[in-house]
């Protein structure tokens, strides 16, 4: 049996352990148990318990204290001097109080770190405290005063032992069965002596326990049989009351025969019902904390072994306490593989440096489950070197799962807040502290270092007039005791506008005044912008509804509310519930009873598998109990877990579209019949079977076989011609892939039967289904061979004309250059005709008459007239040859330039040319230029007298080329010169009249013909002209 000292040091390893702390002891107050120093961890360590701490600080403590941060409360407290040097950061006490009120002692223990109890902690230390006090209650009166027996004789000794601490006393006399008790024994079951005189074996069996008296049998066999001559032993007895009491049973064979077998039992009777049921609740603490207490030794060789275990083993490692204590490699065994090392080494480092052992580690316990435990023992070094442990061990699987549930909690929580943009907040509205999460600072975009949190630096970012309202609303939010709820815009710094909710709540304290103020933002920029474009939303989806055929419905699984758009009742002539289920069960009712079951499956099981997509189509009946067929599309949205919460649709009337299939089928069996009439090769491939129809002009064509319903894709791709392959099967790829192209046409080579190949053009189209997709092609195969060949003559006909065309070209560009020498030529000598007259003319100007200086006159006119002509013969002539490159010309500069040119004639005309906004474009600036300057002069030279000439330039763009007219308010042109004034030296005019050599508008128009452009002339003689002309667009621009 173990000492009380023992008991009760395993009391404060469990106490320690429980609490997860380094130290535990009981510091007596009462002379009586002041010897025993019950203590865990002490070992080399500082007692904080002094009498003078006791004095100031302990003994005010009336009930179980726990002091979370002992070192910063000693350093704020008075009148602990004696503690402030105290290594321990954490303390938890409770005063052991007998039955009469007494405090007896303290029960403490104490850590580094600083710690806090759970309720469980806090309520199994109280219990703890409590069993310390009864086991102590029930020792103190096992203690016998020794002095007072110094004068007594031995028998007076036991028999004052007997009276004074009633133990009860008994014989067994073996050979008879019959049991004796003295009446201190009968007294404790409640009996008298006279009661018990016929009590034996037999009958004793009526008053042990049931589960007990087989033990106690067992132990009265080895008796018997010479195993064992003396025995202690707990057992439960039944009181006269009928009340179990529990009682220590002690035995000693006292006389045997001549061959050792024994004759008579002798033994004492002791109540110990109170030790008993103390152990028990001892017990259950343990159940509670699942904890275990133990003596673990580590001797030199390495051997382990585990001596005085606490109960709990079977609980704590799935073992029994003989597995425990038959090898102590049945503990290690469970340790996760993970943790071997670790564990291992914590153990050995206690061992080497004889420091307290505390570790936490992984086991896999035999019923499957993984559990987390935590140890901690304090090692003293053995005589024989070995290393002891008073160690305990507990369970801390509901605290490690609690401590990954609270990670993952504020794990989920800062997610929470990142994915809905939430901050929080709080102000202490007496010290003006606050505090705001780091979402705070980065909806207001600030810095976390730049300063303290302050309500008055985000206020700047709300304008005046919404603070003044939001000051309004938590004015009256305090008044009305209720929540604060505003949204408002911010503008940052960096002048970005954010919308932003607020939602807060007041403390007040018991006079109703607010003392703190917390509450949360959120940036709802997003949903604000959407909140606000909703009802533009609604006003496009009622513009849609309004715009297709379709019958749209939107069901809304949250408020169970079905809503049809207006072509629901236009089209079928039903009406609209106010509920779903009975818009569902309406709809339901209206669809062909052949086809209700399948399209209402379909529905349900969309929903139910997680699908977004569902379509079905069916017979629908309207108003006139018609049916239609309809097609029924629709998609789910769907929340982050996946359920269904709305779903919207649209009914399609296909009624048409299927007439038209059955018209197509129709003319279908028409192609038939005129595919065998025709000498084409009619084919129709069905792409869904790969099934290649091909007609009788097949064979008559190239030789083959046709393939009526049974031929494959395959067989006619292995007649085209290889080179050409690849081109067909793009071009059928691309037909398949559109959504538009329904038509084709191509040419290739195929293959006839005599090894030649002919020249085929395919021409065909495709057949879709309802949803777009190409299921089937038509078409027929033409042998154009002989075009072909046609085709090549042509073309080698074309190429003789391009090189005859190229030899026109440079015999004309020869002729340019000749023109370009004569007229380069003649300009000399015109020059010195000129000169030479003009000189005889002042030489000879008082000697001619009239006559004679009228001659000279028109000879000088002459040489002029031949000298404009022959440089615009070089203009036309160069037209077509400039090595001028393209570039982009502002027209509203070149015409700026061009009146520059006519600036005294436009103002001694006072003449308006109006030419608007003109565009920049990629031309040659020479030939517009001329282009325009001819046109500009021409307007302004062709006038009315005595009229003010009025030009407008307008411009189009025509897509593929600009479009350009320059009209006038001048004598206008005859209809029958519309072509005429286009041809070189074609004059309308004297030169009497209107001065020019004929040259301008024929260059005008080799400088459109040039710009791959047109030029014409749209006029009214008297009213003024329309020069319209067009110049193509250059790709560069």
């Amino acid at each position: 049996m173990t000492t009380i000292k023992e008991d009760l040091d395993d009391f404060m390893m469990i106490a320690a352990t429980l609490c997860n702390c380094e130290i535990g002891f009981i510091t007596f107050i009462d002379e009586e148990y002041k010897l025993l120093k019950p203590s865990y961890g002490l070992q080399n360590r500082i007692n904080p318990f002094d009498a003078s701490a006791y004095n100031q600080f302990f003994k005010k403590i009336s009930s179980l204290t726990i002091i979370e941060n002992f070192g910063e409360y000693i350093r704020s407290s008075k009148n602990t001097s004696s503690l402030r040097a105290s290594p321990y950061n954490f303390y938890a006490g409770c005063p052991l109080i007998t039955q009469n009120g007494d405090c007896i002692g303290i029960l403490s223990v104490w850590d580094t770190e600083i710690n806090k109890l759970s309720t469980n902690q806090k309520k199994s230390f109280q219990n703890i405290c409590n069993q310390v006090v009864k086991l102590l209650d029930s020792e103190s009166k096992l203690k016998i005063n020794y002095s007072d027996l110094k004068n007594e004789n031995t028998a007076e000794f036991y028999k004052k032992i007997v009276d004074d601490y009633n133990i009860g006393t008994w014989e067994l006399d073996i050979q008879t069965s019959n049991v004796k008790v003295d009446n201190t024994s009968a007294s404790l079951l409640g009996y008298k002596i006279t009661d018990l005189q016929q009590l034996n074996l037999k009958s004793c069996v009526n008053i042990f326990h049931p589960d007990d008296f087989l033990s106690y049998w067992k132990i009265l066999k080895d008796v018997y049989n010479k195993k064992i001559n003396k025995y202690d032993y707990k057992f439960r007895i039944k009181h006269k009351n009928e009340q179990w009491v529990w009682t220590l049973v002690r035995g000693q064979v006292v006389k045997s025969d001549s061959n050792g077998n024994p004759l008579l039992l002798s033994g004492t009777l002791f109540d110990v019902n109170e030790q008993k049921i103390k152990e028990l609740q001892l017990n259950a603490i343990l159940d509670n904390v699942n904890c275990v207490a133990f003596r673990h030794i580590l001797y030199p060789d390495g051997i382990q072994k585990t001596v005085n275990i606490s109960k709990g083993a079977m609980k704590l490692w799935g073992l029994t306490d003989e597995e425990v204590f038959s090898d102590h490699n049945n503990i290690w065994n469970l340790v996760h593989l993970d943790d071997v090392t670790y564990l291992s080494n914590t153990v050995q480092q206690s061992a080497s440096t004889l420091q307290e052992w505390k570790a936490e580690w992984r086991i896999n316990h035999p019923d499957g489950s993984l559990r987390w435990h935590r140890g901690q023992g304090i090692p003293i070094k053995n005589k024989d070197g070995s290393v002891s442990w008073d160690s305990a061990v507990i369970d801390i699987t509901a605290d490690k799962k609690t401590e990954e549930q609270l990670k993952d909690l504020n794990k989920k929580l800062n997610q929470a807040q990142d994915i809905a943009n939430l901050g929080y907040w709080q102000k202490d509205l007496k010290t003006l502290e606050a505090y705001w999460s780091d979402k705070v600072y980065e909806i207001f975009d600030l810095e976390k270092n730049d300063s303290k949190p302050k309500f008055a630096l985000i206020e700047n970012f709300i304008s005046p007039q919404e603070r003044e309202i939001i000051n309004t609303e938590r004015e009256i939010a305090i008044k009305l005791n209720q929540e604060f709820r505003t949204e408002n815009k911010i503008t940052l710094k960096n002048g970005t506008i954010k919308w932003v909710r607020q939602i807060g709540h007041y403390s007040k304290n018991k006079k109703g005044k607010p003392i703190s103020y917390e509450g949360t933002i959120q940036d709802i920029t997003k949903s604000k912008l959407v909140s606000l474009e909703l009802e533009e939303s609604i006003e496009r989806y009622n513009y849609v509804t309004k715009a297709t055929s379709d019958a749209i419905w939107d069901l809304d699984f949250i408020k169970g509310k079905l809503y049809w758009g207006d072509n629901y009742k236009k089209l079928f002539g039903h009406p609209s519930l106010d509920d779903a289920a009975a818009d569902i069960a309406y709809w339901e009712s209206k669809i062909h009873p052949e086809d209700r079951e399948r399209v209402v499956f379909s529905f349900n099981s969309c929903i139910e598998d997680g699908k977004t997509n569902w379509q079905e189509e069916y017979r629908f009946i309207n108003k006139n109990n018609e049916y239609s067929n309809v097609i029924d599309k629709a998609f789910v949205v769907r929340n982050e877990n996946g359920a269904a919460i709305r779903m919207v649709g649209a009914i399609q009337d296909i009624t048409d579209k299927l007439k038209a299939f059955e018209e197509i089928k129709i003319s279908n069996e028409r192609f038939e019949k005129v595919a065998d009439a025709t000498h084409d090769a009619i084919w129709d491939w069905d792409l869904v079977n790969d099934i290649l129809y091909q007609g009788p002009g097949y064979f008559k064509l190239f030789g083959h076989e046709s393939s009526k319903n049974k031929g494959k894709l395959s067989s006619w791709k292995k007649n085209v011609h290889p080179e050409d392959l690849p081109m067909v099967i793009a071009n059928s790829e691309r037909i398949q892939e559109s959504a538009s192209e329904d038509y084709f046409s191509i040419e290739y080579r195929y293959l006839k039967s005599d090894g030649n190949y002919a020249f085929v053009i395919d021409r065909g189209r495709v057949i879709r289904n309802l949803e777009g997709k190409v299921i089937r092609m038509v078409g027929a195969m033409q042998d154009i061979t002989e075009s072909k060949i046609y085709e090549e003559s042509l073309r080698e006909l074309n190429y003789d004309l391009e090189k005859q065309a190229h030899e026109l070209s440079q015999y004309n560009e020869e002729l340019e250059q000749f023109a370009y020498v004569v007229s380069h030529d003649l300009q000399e000598p015109l020059r010195m005709i000129s000169s030479f007259l003009i000189l005889l003319e002042k030489k000879y100007n008082t000697v001619l008459d009239e006559e004679g200086k009228k001659y000279i006159h028109f000879a000088v006119d002459g040489a002029k007239r031949m000298r404009q002509i022959i440089l615009d013969l070089l203009d036309f002539s160069r037209v077509g040859r400039t090595d001028e490159e393209l570039e982009t010309i502002n027209l509203n500069s070149l015409i700026s330039e061009i009146k520059l040119v006519f600036g005294q004639e436009i103002e001694d005309k006072k003449a308006q040319i109006k030419s608007h906004i003109l565009p920049q474009i990629k031309s040659y600036k020479i030939l517009l230029e001329q282009l325009f300057q001819n046109l500009i002069g021409n307007a302004l030279k062709y006038q009315k007298e005595g009229e003010t000439p009025i030009i407008n330039i307008i411009y189009e763009d025509i897509g593929t080329h600009h479009k350009f007219l320059v009209s006038d308010n001048g004598i206008g042109i005859d209809k029958e010169y519309f072509d005429k004034i286009f041809v070189i030296f074609q004059r309308l005019h004297g030169r009497n009249q209107y001065h020019g050599t004929g040259i301008g508008l024929a260059l005008a128009k080799k400088i459109v013909d040039n710009l791959q452009g047109k030029i014409w002339v749209e006029s009214e003689v008297g009213v003024g002209s329309k020069f319209v002309f067009t110049i193509k667009k250059n790709s560069n621009l």
